[in-house]
């Protein structure tokens, strides 16, 4: 089989999705494992429930990695399909490949990790605790489903890219640069939109588990400040998401650019949507979500004065919102820059 413009993007594709899509999950492993011996060797006779919980920490962290795992078999399958001319060589179905590989690949990195730091700090805080195993435990994994959020939104557009790589149009629009530019720009958006909330969760629920372990009568209070704080802190990726699903359902709209130069003015504009968001999610969904698990850590230290913390967070977590919402309303701008 010669390879054309189409397979070549494909396989690409599926080499950035499992590649980035193991890096975060990888380093969870180890964080979760680093955990559990420490927390062995504080407290020995704990080793078969310890055990047990990393185990448990260790699985749930590793799904981004096999998200990303699912769309990299898909784009190999399709990279190494014999295709009929119109799709071998469609910039369209080209650049819809490359981005589905895009955004499960970078969309996993920070869920992955922060995974990773949730059932690390989790086993720890058994160690310290004992007497809470079962109550941390369902805590952990709580946190780390909510943290996977981010992985989840990446992997809903890397599938919708990958269905219209399959679906891609023919004739003129299969080349039509504008339209290739969007599906690239959408991978774009979420796959680095997810990465500082993801991550930022992971902050967040690690350090709820260390407030637990710490003032286990607060347990109340950090869980729900902890589900508020990983929440909020998705709030950038789920800008990032809208943008690329607004990259998506526009980009038939490509098909009034029918000069070649206007394709190619347009490439700009739309690849600026996707890197404004991207990149602009990134430092609030960190900062917000450490915001939150500090705010856990603090309720554990000083109980007496939750008020007065919950509203320094909720002022505090405002204005670290408040830089992805201009890169938001830029990538608005932009889209509407016709």
């Amino acid at each position: 089989m010669d390879l054309t413009l189409t397979n070549s993007a494909a396989l690409f594709g599926s080499a950035i999705a499992m590649g980035f899509g193991a890096l975060g999950a990888g380093e969870a492993l180890g964080q979760v494992c680093v955990g559990s011996v420490r927390a062995m060797a504080t407290q020995p006779q704990q080793n078969g429930s310890l055990l047990r919980s990393m185990l448990i920490g260790q699985a749930i962290a590793s799904n981004p990695s096999i998200f990303a795992l699912v769309i990299a078999i898909l784009l190999y399958t399709f990279g190494v399909q014999e295709l009929s001319p119109a799709v071998a060589n469609s910039l369209v179905c080209a650049a819809a490949m490359l981005g589905s590989g895009i955004a499960v690949g970078f969309g996993a990195i920070g869920s992955g990790s922060g995974n990773g730091r949730i059932g690390q700090e989790a086993v720890i805080a058994m160690a310290r605790c004992p007497r809470h195993t079962s109550r941390l435990t369902v805590m952990m994994v709580v946190s780390q489903a909510v943290a996977s959020n981010p992985s989840i939104f990446a992997l809903v557009v890397a599938v919708l890219l990958y269905t219209m790589g399959l679906h891609a149009p023919d004739g003129g629009l299969a080349n039509n640069w504008a339209y290739a530019a969007a599906l690239i720009s959408a991978g774009i958006a979420i796959g680095l939109g997810a990465i500082g909330s993801g991550l930022g969760n992971g902050w967040n629920g690690g350090d709820a588990m260390d407030a637990m372990a710490r003032c286990p009568e607060q347990s109340g209070k950090i869980t729900m400040m902890m589900l508020v704080g990983q929440a909020v802190g998705q709030t950038p990726a789920l800008f990032a998401l809208v943008i690329s699903l607004i990259l998506i359902v526009e980009s038939g709209e490509c098909s009034r650019y029918v000069d070649l130069s206007d394709q190619i003015a347009h490439t700009g504009r739309l690849l600026g949507m996707g890197i404004s968001i991207g990149f602009g999610a990134i430092g609030s969904g960190l900062g917000s979500s450490d915001i939150g698990g500090k705010l856990c850590k603090a309720l554990a230290r000083a109980p007496q004065i939750s008020g007065k913390l919950n509203n320094v967070y909720f002022v505090g977590v405002g204005v670290s919102q408040s830089c992805a919402i201009y890169a938001f309303v830029i990538s608005l701008l932009l889209m509407s820059a016709n």
